[in-house]
């Protein structure tokens, strides 16, 4: 067995060995693994029997060259020997083609997508990491793990690149295993993160305001209720609470106004509140007895509101009663047209002066029951609620 010196350290080795043992060099062909070479548009590997063009950058010429002899010339021009050297001349022009500025093309079969590039780009080659070393007295390959040659029995010294290597190999197989146990732990635990931020952000946040908006509105504070309601309108039947308080207000509004005439206004309670948009478009004749009243109703801006209630009269007794109110637009607020104690016309004596107005009253109501087209509703158990609370009084009509 003879020795050389490694071109690159300078260093002894055998004329059998593929790397050499002190700076690692390759010294080889066979030990040189070549990229495979893919199309960069589709993926698809170019087979080394692949025929690809080569084109003289000084005469123009083109010439079919296979992938395989692409490799082995850059292999060949990778040696020290060899380095600043030409190979390969155009046969027109006589003029080197393989200067670092090759135009090489190939068509991809599969997508044909045309790729362009120079020789290095077709040909580079990448040091293969193996898990063999050279014996530096037989020149055969062994384990790098073996402390002694199993052809010849020479002992074998690790050098510093075989035991970086041991090292790196073992350190990314721990590495690897860590994270195949760390990823999947950390994602699991991204994921509870996001639901919990989702889960607030959709359900808690809004539950937490649609729970303190509804404790407002038993305090008799709309106006601060409404606000909140606004910010999640989407969240649950909310669209229809802030429908119902909107008709609430003015049904504050209408009581506010009938007790300024109760005997006993603390004894007021609510049996029925509708709103009605029209009477139907109709005019109707109503028989007080001497007179014919007409009335034309028109649309107001807000509607017409017609309660149903109970009080206390003068003498305590509890008596109920029907009343009609209209929005005034100049003072913003409901005013009270008028009461009555039934709805039946045979319950009025046409012929006393104090029930003709009544019976007016009684009219107009039924005008609007029998041919009005009602809207909106309250919630009669919360607005018994607020009632109970004076500060239901300062509650301001919500548009």
């Amino acid at each position: 067995m003879a020795l050389i010196k490694c071109p690159k350290c300078g260093k002894e080795v055998s004329n059998k060995a593929k790397r050499c043992i002190h700076c690692g060099n390759i010294l080889l062909d066979e030990a040189v693994v070549i990229d495979k070479v893919k199309c960069n548009s589709c993926g698809n590997v170019i087979s080394d029997d692949e025929h690809l063009v080569w084109k003289c950058t000084s005469c123009n010429k083109a010439f079919k060259v296979s992938l395989l002899k692409l490799k082995k010339m850059y292999l060949q021009k990778s040696k020290p020997e060899y380095v600043g050297r030409m190979l390969l001349k155009c046969p027109t022009c006589g003029m080197g083609m393989d200067d670092g500025n090759e135009k090489i093309a190939y068509k991809c079969p599969a997508c044909e997508n045309v790729m362009t590039a120079n020789l290095k780009y077709f040909g580079e080659e990448k040091q293969a990491v193996s898990n063999m070393t050279i014996c530096p007295e037989c020149g055969k390959e062994i384990d790098y793990k073996a402390d002694e040659c199993p052809y010849c029995g020479c002992p074998i010294e690790k050098t510093n690149e075989q035991e970086i290597i041991s090292v790196k190999k073992e350190s990314r197989s721990h590495f690897n295993q860590r994270n195949r146990i760390i990823i999947p732990i950390v994602a699991g635990v991204l994921c509870v993160i996001i639901g919990m931020v989702v889960y607030g952000v959709k359900i808690v946040n809004p539950q937490n305001t649609y729970n303190e908006a509804v404790a407002l509105l038993e305090t008799a504070k709309y106006e601060q209720a409404n606000e909140l309601f606004d910010t999640i309108q989407n969240y649950k039947d909310v669209s229809a609470i802030q429908e119902q308080l909107k008709y609430e207000s003015y049904a504050y509004s209408c009581i506010n106004s009938l007790k300024k005439y109760l005997k006993n206004p603390d004894s007021y309670q609510p049996y029925e509140i509708k709103f009605y948009s029209s009477t139907g478009g109709e005019k109707k004749s109503i028989d007080s007895g001497e007179n014919e009243i007409s009335e034309d109703v028109e649309d107001d801006k807000l509607p017409t509101c017609i309660m149903h209630y109970g009080a206390q009269n003068g003498f305590g007794g509890n008596t109920t009663g029907y009343a009609i109110f209209s929005y005034d637009s100049d003072n913003s607020e409901y005013e009270l047209l008028g009461t009555c104690d039934s709805l039946d016309k045979d319950d009025y004596d046409k012929d006393d002066e104090d029930d003709v107005y009544d019976l007016f009253i009684c009219g107009i109501i039924n005008l609007y029951r029998d041919g009005g087209d009602t809207i909106g509703s309250v919630d009669l158990g919360r607005l018994k609620v607020v009632l109970k609370n004076d500060a239901y009084s300062t509650i301001k009509i919500i548009e």
